[in-house]
């Protein structure tokens, strides 16, 4: 069993990470959210620390196989008859795994949504334009100008 200070000690890491709090007491128990950590718009997240999971090991045996090749290590898990897939990727490893994924070189870190940390997306002519002077891509433009519209 795990120690209770050793979980919540886990909790505000992961909240730490996402740049939330700890939800206090007991998921539902809060009166906030029955998610572990709160603060993180868009996201539930939910934090669990287990001496063992399959899942880890998993990750564990493609981390030693991805060494040998110098590659980031992902596990991608699917379920039958289900759509999407679920993404396992080490939290040291993400900025990597996200440039890799939009195949971005380290020169390219100043095309990236100065919002959204993105590359920009299909643009039309207007949003070329607004790119080349606000280096913000065109959906993060629209909805920045759309609560400005709103207030």
């Amino acid at each position: 069993m795990t120690a209770r200070s050793t979980w919540k000690q886990f909790e505000r890491r992961v909240a730490w990470f996402f740049g939330g709090q700890r939800v206090p007491l007991s998921g539902g128990n809060s009166g906030h959210t029955r998610a572990d950590v709160m603060g993180v718009d868009g996201l539930f997240i939910e934090a669990k620390l287990r001496a063992k999971s399959a899942l880890w090991t998993l990750y564990e045996n493609t981390k030693e196989l991805a060494k040998a090749e110098g590659k980031i290590p992902v596990c991608v898990i699917g379920k039958k008859f289900s759509k999407g897939f679920l993404i396992v990727v080490h939290s040291d490893d993400l900025d990597e795994f996200e440039r890799k994924r939009y195949k971005l070189s380290d020169s390219d870190d100043a095309r990236l949504c100065v919002i959204c940390n993105k590359p920009p997306a299909t643009m039309t002519t207007a949003g070329a334009k607004e790119w080349e002077i606000s280096q913000i891509c065109e959906p993060c433009f629209d909805e920045a100008t759309k609560e400005m519209d709103d207030e």
